[in-house]
């Protein structure tokens, strides 16, 4: 039995399976690359200013916290209703809103300090910032209770893009055209 091999076959570009292989290389070196820079800008900013460098990191794990709670929020809320609620942001920006009002408007992060004036001062502001924190807890739950009641509730055996349009994005031009009033 004699084997033949074609000359077409011998002489063909790599498969694209070898050629996914390289680029993953490529990818990985260029991921290394940008990674090793990463760290010396970070290597360069922690010894230019250590207090600056930390406080940084601060900022940016709070700010990493609020996303992190924003999208448990749309997780929740997909996985019960089923539908994305697209004016979840909006419920939480009533909720900030309410605490800005309540200590710069209301004062209530000090109350406790007119109601007991002999109280120490640092704890009673510390009180003062919870119950403001309750507050804004309680505003966004009640906004969002009156939500699904309104605008979720009714929709409920509707197709899902009718309810799509109609309450979440209704309610979420609603509620952005109040702030924006505000």
């Amino acid at each position: 039995m004699s084997t033949t091999v074609s000359a077409t076959s011998a002489t063909s570009s790599p498969s694209i399976g070898r050629r996914i292989i390289r680029g993953r290389w490529i990818g990985r070196i260029f991921l290394i690359v940008l990674a090793a820079l990463a760290a010396l800008k970070l290597a360069q900013g922690f010894a230019d200013s250590p207090t600056l460098f930390w406080q940084q990191v601060i900022n940016g794990l709070q700010l990493g916290f609020v996303y992190a709670l924003i999208a448990l929020g749309y997780t929740m809320v997909y996985g019960i209703v089923r539908l994305i609620n697209f004016a979840h942001g909006d419920v939480f920006m009533v909720g900030a809103f309410a605490s800005y009002f309540a200590i710069s408007r209301w004062h209530m992060n000090t109350w406790l300090l007119a109601v007991f004036p002999g109280m120490d001062p640092g704890l009673a502001i510390l009180i003062g910032t919870i119950f403001v924190l309750a507050l804004s807890m309680a505003v966004c739950a009640l906004l969002a209770i009156v939500i699904e009641r309104i605008a979720y509730k009714p929709l409920r055996d509707a197709p899902r893009i009718s309810a799509l349009i109609t309450a979440v994005f209704g309610i979420l031009i609603l509620i952005s055209e109040r702030a924006r009033e505000a």
